[in-house]
């Protein structure tokens, strides 16, 4: 059995004004229309979380947040740290891109 999607029609300019709520709450396809014709189409990548999915993150983060304070630690601490690890990552990825550039212009024998 196929299950049919119900694409919703949206004018250009009203989907442009109102761009973030489609994106944020909409789990259906948008044909986006221009004086009646359709341009294009939005296609959301994933859908809605359900209730039960939200009752279970809000229960994980309680979690963490007991965890991390029965060992003395901050959620300012956890963000340093993930700030940290990101600047790492994008220094590495600055280090392979050079060390690859310098590589393609050897080869060339820049």
């Amino acid at each position: 059995m196929t299950q049919t999607t119900q694409t919703m029609k949206v004018g250009a300019r009203q989907f442009r004004d109102n761009f973030a709520n489609y994106v944020g709450n909409s789990d259906q396809p948008i044909a986006i229309t221009r004086h009646g014709d359709t341009v294009g189409y939005y296609i959301p990548a994933r859908t809605r979380r359900s209730e039960d999915d939200k009752i279970a993150l809000k229960q994980a983060v309680a979690k963490l947040h007991e965890v991390l304070n029965e060992n003395g630690i901050s959620s300012d601490e956890i963000w340093q740290q993930l700030r940290d690890l990101q600047t790492e990552a994008a220094d590495r990825a600055a280090i392979e891109s050079s060390g690859e550039n310098k590589a393609a212009r050897a080869q060339r024998g820049a």
